[in-house]
């Protein structure tokens, strides 16, 4: 693991609430680089595919209360299945990406979702689907018709029972409603700093 750290505030403007917020889907659907936005940091065309979990810490304001939000990135590759729950466990949300110029990806996001659902089978936490690279629209292979069939899908599975909260659009290159991420899945309003 490795980590970066964004503090952004001193000691006397702590963060009253601590948020553990995971990433999840298939390899190459821009969860780091979603994550590295989030950070406050840049796009980087280039990026490596994570191994193993990768930590940041950010802060964000929601009606006037400063929230610190732990992001876990999860790596997406079938070696990393045995220890993936663990990560999972104690989180208080997470995101299924999916690339919107990939069919496949969005499909991934399923057993995704049934795994982390599980691993929080007692708890039900939030989940927001995301639609990454929404700067491709172009070679866009999933239309909102098929998102709306998709949730349908997963929201009468009896067996996965996931907290599905919303869906977005989002561009991790351009920025593009990155900042909608946490409000839409705390169902609050507000910015990160």
């Amino acid at each position: 693991m490795d980590g970066h750290h964004n503090d952004g505030m001193g000691t006397e403007n702590a963060p009253k609430q601590f948020f553990n917020l995971t990433l999840l889907g298939e390899p190459s659907t821009g969860k780091s680089s979603i994550g590295r936005v989030m950070d406050g940091l840049s796009f980087e065309p280039n990026s490596l595919v994570s191994s193993g979990a990768r930590y940041t810490v950010t802060n964000f304001l929601t009606n006037d209360k400063k929230i610190r939000v732990r992001i876990c990135d999860i790596a997406g590759q079938a070696f990393y299945d045995t220890i993936r729950s663990n990560y999972m466990i104690r989180s208080d949300g997470a995101l299924a990406v999916y690339d919107i110029s990939n069919y496949g990806s969005l499909e991934g996001t399923l057993d995704w979702i049934a795994q982390y659902s599980r691993a929080n089978v007692d708890r039900n936490p939030p989940i927001v689907l995301i639609g990454n690279k929404s700067d491709l629209d172009d070679i866009r292979e999933i239309r909102l018709s098929t998102i709306v069939s998709f949730l349908s899908r997963i929201r009468n599975d009896q067996e996965l029972s996931a907290n599905i909260v919303g869906h977005i659009e989002v561009s991790a290159k351009t920025g593009a409603k990155i900042s909608s991420i946490l409000p839409t899945l705390t169902g609050t309003t507000s910015h990160m700093s």
